[in-house]
């Protein structure tokens, strides 16, 4: 296998590890954002950093090659691979193709042979669930989402902040990354767009109302940022409720959106149930929008920025770390960070901010609860201030970054 050019994803750090681990281990993500490359990278640092020898690293791709015959049970792998008592490492790519993805794992893990397992897969709910009960207990999950900005920084070697802003606008799939023509990258995004409905919605996931599906991603990239009720979105699409929930899982189970939910700690007062929504890809979202082409100066920033600090949180801490506060009197908090025992309190301001003014929410916020350390993220100030004692640092967007992962470290 030869690895293509390709970005450096930090997720390559923690999968090569597991190469030593007997668990299966399974990388799922959306469609499109570099599964298959990444395990070019994986096999390339194995042979050149782990001294794994090519003889023994078999890699099958079910969507291109005809291996049918060598993966149709436990048997027939070991007759082809061969059984010594050197390791073995069988990276099977999209594995959802096979008709018994879960069982045929669990059939060679039981084996007990020196045999490495990696496999990958779409994020399709129908594959997610073959396999999950099978490999129960014998499974390590790993997740690839959309580059992240620090690695979309690395790559280009610019600012996310400079220029056009391009990972604000298109986002970070690997191949719109790659791409420098603008009109390349929106035809790319759409293709994506086109095959996931295709594919992963409708073959897989047999959804009967692609049209309502699609009123429904288009209505949330237009709510970022905002209270999810599902009553109206049901009732704004004429589904039912039950459908709108089951739709909206959907997009969050194949990583198309991931779910911010309310912290709170005084269930008569602050909101307990209602989530916000944020898209894993700017790209996705702004298209959706209907903003993608819009000129920057004209775009509404705020629903960007705002899933811009989402996006960065998702790729530095677990998502069910991250939360937002709002009171029944209105009182919010963009983010609430749930952090190494402590709580980092986040707003973001899409303008520029004249002078240290600390929102009303967020004091309120500290008041009652006292963080470590709360962001004020806004256009061009850089500042310090405190109250109760709790420091409040103001941030200026090109410094949005490194104060993040300084803090959250």
């Amino acid at each position: 296998m030869s690895a293509p050019p390709a970005i450096h994803r930090h997720l390559l750090e923690s999968l090569l590890p597991s190469a030593d681990d007997p668990h299966v281990s399974v990388l799922l993500g959306a469609r499109a954002t570099g599964k298959t490359t990444l395990v070019y990278h994986l096999v390339e640092r194995l042979i050149s950093e782990v001294k794994r020898a090519p003889e023994d690293i078999f890699y099958f791709d079910l969507d291109t090659m005809r291996c049918g015959d060598v993966l149709q049970n436990n048997t027939s792998l070991l007759k082809f691979i061969g059984v010594a008592k050197r390791r073995k490492i069988v990276i099977i790519d999209e594995i959802q193709r096979l008709p018994e993805p879960g069982l045929f794992l669990k059939s060679v893990y039981d084996l007990h042979l020196p045999i490495k397992l990696i496999v990958t897969g779409s994020s399709s709910l129908e594959m997610r669930s073959r396999i999950k009960e099978s490999l129960a207990g014998r499974r390590a999950t790993f997740h690839l989402w959309p580059v992240g900005p620090w690695e979309w920084e690395r790559f280009t070697g610019k600012d996310v902040w400079s220029e056009e802003r391009p990972y604000l606008r298109w986002g970070g799939y690997p191949q719109v990354v790659m791409e420098s023509d603008p009109v390349r990258r929106n035809g790319y995004i759409v293709e994506v767009q086109r095959a996931f409905l295709d594919r992963d919605i409708e073959t897989f996931l047999h959804v009967e109302r692609i049209d309502a599906f699609e009123a429904l991603a288009r209505l949330l990239s237009r709510q970022v940022c905002q209270l999810v009720n599902l009553n109206e979105i049901s009732n704004t699409l004429q589904i039912s409720y039950d459908t709108t929930a089951r739709y909206l899982r959907y997009l969050q189970e194949t990583f198309v959106i991931f779910v911010v939910r309310p912290f709170f700690g005084n269930v008569r007062s602050e909101l307990t149930k209602m989530p916000k929504v944020y898209f894993a890809d700017l790209g996705w979202r702004n298209l959706l929008a209907g903003v993608i082409d819009v000129a920057w100066e004209s775009m509404d920033a705020g629903p960007v920025y705002e899933n811009f600090v989402a996006i960065a949180l998702h790729h530095l801490v677990p998502g069910n770390a991250v939360h937002f506060w709002r009171t029944e009197g209105k009182a919010e908090v963009d983010f609430v960070v749930e952090f190494k025992g402590s709580l980092v309190a986040i707003e973001v301001k899409s303008k520029s901010m004249k002078k240290a003014s600390i929102p009303q929410g967020l004091r309120s916020f500290i008041k009652a609860y006292h963080p470590a350390i709360a962001l004020v993220l806004n256009g061009e100030l850089d500042a310090e201030s405190s109250v109760e004692g709790v420091p409040v640092r103001f941030i200026s967007c090109a410094n949005w970054l490194d104060v993040l992962s300084d803090v959250l470290k």
